[in-house]
């Protein structure tokens, strides 16, 4: 996850990391009492004013708990403190953010007060129509980014679950880095072979990705 602070919220999966959906398991791991030990890396952008409260913030993170590392690429949260004042600033954090990270997947919100937080209570709040231009542009870029990974894996083989029809009468499911009515969706359909096992919903399927539609990835199982 990353977190754009003083800029807008951005939630995504560190670059190139995968996930494999829990119906691909053959046999559940067996339960464990060992505590996970989450991994977080800070960029500080902007005033030096940032590197300070950088700091700060990384030693309150180290006390509850969390493993500082410079790798971004390991890290379970990356968390980049820029000033979303300053045109400069908030113009790199988005080139450090987006471009310079390459993330595959991407969920993005605007800040929202949460009630007995203390940001909910500071004054001068960011206008709400101000947060939401910020995270159309956080958007717009991660479109691009997401469309090129899409198109690249065309081609290559990937497990798909099957989840049903939608409501245009596709038959869709999703890879095992997507999460569900979040993450793009992979558009299925038979294949031409009748000797290939048709698609059944609820199976992981082996499949073959033949085309992308922007993050859409649409598929035909293999045998």
């Amino acid at each position: 996850m990353a977190l754009l602070r003083g800029f807008a919220g951005l939630s995504v999966l560190p670059p190139r990391r995968r996930v494999r959906c829990a119906a691909a398991a053959t046999e559940a791991p067996a339960a464990s009492t060992e505590r996970v030990q989450r991994k977080v890396s800070l960029v500080a952008l902007g005033c030096p004013k940032n590197v300070v409260d950088g700091e700060v913030l990384l030693g309150d993170l180290t006390r509850a708990g969390f493993t500082v590392t410079d790798d971004h690429e390991e890290s379970d949260a990356i968390i980049i403190n820029t000033c979303a004042f300053v045109e400069d600033a908030k113009s790199e954090s988005l080139e450090v953010g987006l471009a310079g990270m390459d993330f595959e997947r991407m969920g993005c919100f605007a800040f929202s007060e949460e009630d007995g937080t203390p940001a909910a209570t500071m004054a001068d709040q960011v206008p709400q129509r101000q947060r939401e231009r910020r995270r159309d542009e956080l958007i717009s870029l991660q479109q691009r980014v997401g469309e090129e990974w899409a198109e690249g894996l065309v081609g290559q083989e990937l497990d798909v679950l099957v989840e049903g029809y939608n409501d245009d009468g596709w038959l869709i499911g999703r890879s095992q880095w997507d999460a569900p009515d979040v993450d793009p969706l992979v558009f299925l359909t038979e294949a031409e072979d009748p000797a290939v096992p048709r698609l059944v919903v609820g199976e992981m399927r082996r499949c073959v990705v033949t085309s992308n539609s922007l993050f859409d990835l649409e598929a035909t199982p293999l045998g």
